[in-house]
């Protein structure tokens, strides 16, 4: 009888290679657990095996190189397969089996081999490719983590030393060596040491993977050692130093490379010839250079302190950036009405019968795709890119974060009779196919999984539990359709759906659900405008619900057999009776009917529907629908006949999230009432709101690309469009009041008032700057060049002696001072002119420091505090600066956009933060969390010397067929009633 081989059996140079992949693979998994590995595995190689499931050892050692085993060479790599395959009975090797010995090695009881000095005579050595150095022996032979002698130990410490200082130096030449502080030295050399520790994670892990495997850790180390000027360490004090961090946790090595309190180095000053008394002990630096004879003010004064976070309370919007709503965005919870939908990172809760406001899941660290609700316990669950979140819907605490690693993408979520949850996505392998998977949502074990079959390049669009039978459910999207059974034993069995004899199937299958009161019916949505219905996995009829245009969503009533459908005609239709006859119809999005299949094809993506709509009594005669244009909202779903293509807004009960239609461009906040602010964007429209809804609207005739409210009143508001022009509305009617050409054939970008109200500064993408008297706006009263890059930022000041300044910044991150002198405005340059700066009192404050990250920021109006949005979040600083040395977790409350924040405002009251994202249709208002150090501090209050300059005064020269809905249904085929 064979043995079945472990680990340690195997040759020396095998064995510690099993132990490298065994690492590699828990990363992967995130545990030790057996049966996770194993499926990890057979995952991963089932696409390389044969037919009959054998593997052979070139296909296997190729797959190990292309996924755990990144970086060594293909001769080791191959004599390990070789080496297990010649083990095996019969010499042959399987997916199985293999998977099986990678578990029962990560499982071993046996004690791992003595650490050695060095290779034994004869045995063979791994030859790792580096970036740096061409290859090098790997340690693994020569050190394990149990530590190694003494001398190794104090060498790998003086490594540490020598190899911090060597970082910040090379930190602190990047940034400037006599600008930059401590702190950002420390987090600029932290984060390069970061950096190349991801870089050699395993693909797709690269935000998941916490450890280094030790070959990898001394690829990072010894390249950076290299590249910073030092000998190459030694393998034996590269493992002493692995083992020392935790088995090669990078996270902890930084923290602890600086973040430990030390005392000052001892540094050598003078030329470049200086040397320290032992090499690489100390640091040698130049001596620093002479003061430039010009000194430009600080744009971002550096040693800011976190004074506290901010909490998303209201979020206007729906879906994330790049991609429209889509019904798996939206759920809701019955029980207590709830409303739930996914907008960026983040979950927005919202209670329909309470005026408590909004309660923001912001646990995702990407886009959530999905979300759904439980049909009777408080639970919610969401997925991102990679995982699935099962928190709590009052509290918002996360239980679980189920499928990692084994998604690519979670697109659709659904909660079955239970425990059970069900996710469908892409696989996490390269492959990327449509994937299923079940878990138990309370102990995270995997239920089952499994391959959906869509056809070459098609995708699961649609995912539906049965109400009547907690163990069935279904999928459906192009050419597929499938019902699905949770065995009992575990595993999923697929019943492909078939279609009669007398029903032509729909290409797309768009939506799906089940009937909540006949066992065995359910009902699928085609992109054909077609409503089918199902028995026992059998389509036996169907009937033209929605013309010629998709349908998107369907939902059962809870009680009776009325049926809810919505499609991208822009109507909600109710179906009833034994043969499902029109009984009601909402029109809520104003959409004219193709006159055929082939017009509605070439409409595309132009057509704005409904792309959700859900039951909210027993016979569905009210219902919860959300458009393509990201409005959520209650409706009457009605017998009364309304015209063809108008919106039927009498139907209309509530609005529960509405927004812009398209990206949002820029906000600015009343001047004087801290619950108001003003959004524009790409949708032609300029919104006001309070903190909790939104107040009205007006389209303009293009784009609306910057705005800002006038000084110091706010009783008009300003709008600068995409073809140059600038309107001025009324600020509580948004009446047009009057508008004027300030660019030709370039965008306005930014607007800004002095505190006077007397001066008018507009910013177009050409990078040019004209001031404006905004009474009379004939001409110009100067014109300001120098940018190269649209113009971003605007904002008024008054130096010493009273003269008016300007500053503006660009997207390049350029930034330039001006002194406002009508006609004879010029740029500050001289060091004469800016020797004052500090006492300068700014009206805002927008302009961002680009180099070190920040991508947008703000001031608040009577306090000394500042909003900061970077790759990390938003943030209360005292100053626009840099984070000192990273925030404290418990002020982080979340990110809600998905792209990089552009615009913030502080609102009047300095209590509440607006943020609009790039790209991103979404207006969130954040509360500022003031802490301790949230102090209150007097800034610009405008005086006398700045209220009406004359000089100004001199400088300014005057110059469809109404037809009743709904439609008679189209039937063929059996019905099952």
């Amino acid at each position: 009888m064979v043995r079945k081989m472990r680990a340690w059996d195997a040759a020396p140079a095998e064995r510690d290679l099993m132990k490298l992949l065994v690492e590699k693979v828990e990363n992967r998994v995130g545990g030790r657990s057996g049966s996770k590995i194993q499926r990890e595995i057979k995952r991963v190689l089932s696409t390389h095996a044969k037919a009959d499931g054998w593997l052979e050892a070139p296909t296997l050692a190729r797959a190990l190189q292309a996924t755990w085993l990144v970086g060594l060479e293909q001769g080791e790599v191959l004599n390990f397969c070789d080496g297990l395959a010649a083990r095996m009975p019969g010499g042959k090797l399987s997916c199985d089996r293999f998977a099986r010995e990678v578990a029962a090695a990560a499982a071993g009881d046996a004690p791992a081999p003595a650490p050695s000095r060095g290779a034994a005579p004869g045995e063979r050595r791994l030859d790792v490719a580096t970036p740096d150095a061409g290859s090098y022996h790997n340690p693994v032979q020569v050190q394990r983590a149990t530590g190694g002698s003494d001398v190794d130990v104090e060498r790998a410490k003086a490594l540490k030393t020598v190899l911090r200082d060597e970082l910040e130096r090379t930190a602190r030449a990047e940034l400037g060596a006599w600008t930059a502080d401590d702190r950002e030295v420390r987090k600029t050399a932290s984060s390069a040491l970061l950096r190349r520790c991801r870089a050699l994670c395993e693909r797709g892990a690269k935000r998941s993977q916490r450890r280094l495997a030790l070959a990898q850790w001394c690829v990072a180390l010894r390249g950076l050692a290299v590249a910073a000027g030092l000998p190459a360490p030694a393998d034996a004090v590269l493992a002493a130093l692995w083992a020392a961090c935790d088995r090669g946790d990078y996270g902890k090595f930084a923290r602890d490379l600086f973040e430990a309190p030390r005392a000052p180095p001892e540094v050598v000053r003078g030329g470049r010839g200086a040397a320290a008394a032992v090499p690489g002990m100390r640091v040698a630096v130049d001596s620093p250079p002479p003061s430039p004879s010009w000194l430009a003010p600080e744009a971002s004064p550096r040693g800011a302190r976190v004074l506290g976070g901010l909490t998303p309370v209201r979020v206007h919007g729906l879906g994330r950036p790049g991609a429209e709503p889509s019904a798996s965005a939206v759920a809701y919870f019955p029980p207590t009405r709830t409303v739930l939908f996914a907008c960026g990172s983040s979950v927005v809760v919202d209670d329909l019968d309470e005026d408590d406001g909004q309660r923001v899941y912001c646990g995702h660290a990407e886009a959530v795709g999905c979300v759904a609700a439980h049909a009777t316990r408080p639970v919610a669950c969401s997925g991102d890119a990679g995982a699935v979140h099962v928190w709590r819907l009052r509290s918002l605490e996360v239980l679980q974060v189920l499928g990692r690693g084994l998604f690519r993408g979670v697109r659709h979520v659904a909660f079955l009779g239970g425990h059970a949850l069900a996710a469908a996505g892409a696989d996490g392998g390269r492959d990327g196919l449509p994937f299923l998977a079940v878990f138990d949502s309370e102990t995270g074990d995997v239920l089952g999984e499994h391959l959906v079959s869509c056809g070459r390049g098609g995708e699961v669009r649609c995912l539906a539990s049965c109400p009547t039978d907690a163990t069935t459910f279904g999928t459906a999207g192009d050419g597929h359709v499938a019902f699905w059974t949770l065995e009992r034993s575990g595993g999923l069995r697929e019943a492909p759906g078939r279609f009669g004899a007398k029903v032509a199937r729909a290409a797309t299958t768009h939506a799906l659900a089940f009937s909540c009161t006949a066992p065995g019916v359910a009902f699928s949505g085609g992109s054909n405008g077609r409503v089918y219905v199902w028995r026992d996995g059998v389509c036996l009829a169907s009937f033209a619900a929605h013309g010629t245009r998709p349908v998107r969503s369907l939902s059962c009533a809870p009680a009776g057999d009325a049926v809810l459908s919505a499609g991208d005609d822009g109507a909600v239709r109710r179906w009833a009776g034994p043969r499902l006859s029109a009984q009601g119809d909402c029109a809520i999005v104003a959409s004219k009917r193709p006159a055929s299949a082939d017009a509605a094809a070439a409409a595309g993506a132009a057509v704005a529907g409904v792309v959700y709509a859900r039951c909210l009594d027993g016979d569905g005669a009210a219902a919860l629908a959300a458009t393509a244009r990201g409005t959520l909202m209650t409706v009457d779903v009605t017998t009364e006949a309304g015209k063809r293509g108008a919106v039927d807004g009498r139907k209309i009960r509530s609005l529960v999230v509405e927004g812009h239609v398209g990206p949002a461009r820029d906000v600015a906040a009343h001047p004087t009432d801290g619950a108001t602010f003003a959004t524009c964007g790409d949708d032609r429209r300029v919104v006001t709101w309070t903190l909790d809804r939104k107040l009205k609207h007006a389209t303009l005739p293009r784009a609306a690309t910057a705005l800002t409210y006038s000084e110091p009143s706010g009783a008009s508001l300003v709008v600068g469009l995409e073809d140059g022009t600038v309107h001025f509305l009324d600020a509580e009617s948004l009446d047009d009041a009057h508008g004027f050409e300030a660019l030709r054939e370039t965008a306005v970008t930014a607007l800004a008032f002095s505190p006077d109200g007397d001066l008018l500064a507009v910013g177009a993408r050409s990078g040019k700057v004209l001031l404006f008297d905004p009474r009379r706006t004939a001409k110009p009263l100067a014109s300001l060049s120098g940018h190269h890059a649209a113009v971003e930022a605007l904002d008024f000041g008054v130096e010493g002696s009273g003269l008016v300044v300007l500053r503006s910044q660009d997207g390049a991150g350029e930034l330039f001072y001006w002194a406002v002198d009508g006609k004879a405005s010029r740029r500050l340059t001289r060091r004469d002119d800016l020797d004052d700066h500090a006492s300068w009192r700014w009206k805002s404050w927008t302009a961002r420091d680009a180099t070190r990250g920040i991508d947008a920021v703000d001031r608040a109006h009577g306090r000394d505090a500042y909003v900061v949005a970077d790759a990390d979040g938003l943030e209360l600083r005292s100053a626009p600066a840099a984070a000192p040395d990273g925030p404290p977790d418990e002020l982080r409350r979340g990110v809600v956009h998905t792209t990089k924040v552009a615009r913030l405002a502080f609102l009047a009251d300095d209590a509440h933060v607006v943020s609009l994202a790039k790209g991103d249709r979404a207006v969130v208002v954040w509360a500022a969390d003031a802490g301790e150090n949230y102090a209150t501090g007097e800034h610009y209050s405008p005086g006398p010397s700045s209220a009406s300059p004359a000089y100004l005064e001199a400088q300014v020269s005057q110059d469809d067929d109404a037809e009743n809905f709904p439609p008679d249904a189209e039937e063929d085929g059996d019905w099952p009633f």
